[in-house]
């Protein structure tokens, strides 16, 4: 039964957790799913960008070629989706509908930009995580 602080409800609970990059969002998200495992789980965004020595794809991302990226754009698979630093990225509506209609909640953990393009879209809890400082985002 999953904890009382999320409750025993039928259709899962979709989180947005935004900040800059290097705020620690992907960290606290974690966090979170380790200790309410089963209950809470991080959305697998795609990317268009290589892939890491430590990544797996289906795991950390769906990493995608640029031609799979933009057929998904066009078959409307994503949630959302931006540009950021030469690379896409995207969250695939799939990946948030099939959890929550099974219960379970959903951290999406995406840049600020692509926050405020679905909360005019889906009802979620928006967390807005700050850096300590500009001194510390800045580095």
């Amino acid at each position: 039964m999953p904890p009382k602080l999320i409750g025993n409800l039928e259709k899962g609970i979709v989180f947005v957790l935004s900040a800059p990059a290097g705020t620690g969002k992907t960290t606290l998200s974690q966090m979170i799913c380790q200790e309410y495992k089963g209950h809470i789980v991080e959305s697998i965004s795609c990317t268009t960008r290589e892939k890491r020595e430590h990544e797996k794809n289906g795991v950390h991302y769906h990493f995608l070629s640029d031609s799979e990226f933009q057929t998904k754009v066009q078959n409307h698979e994503f949630l959302e989706y931006v540009h950021v630093f030469d690379h896409s990225y995207g969250t695939l509506k799939s990946e948030i509908t099939s959890k929550i209609q099974k219960g379970i909640h959903v951290i999406l953990v995406i840049d600020t930009q692509g926050a405020m393009k679905i909360k005019k879209m889906i009802d979620a809890v928006y967390i807005f995580l700050a850096p300590p400082s500009i001194e510390e985002l800045e580095r």
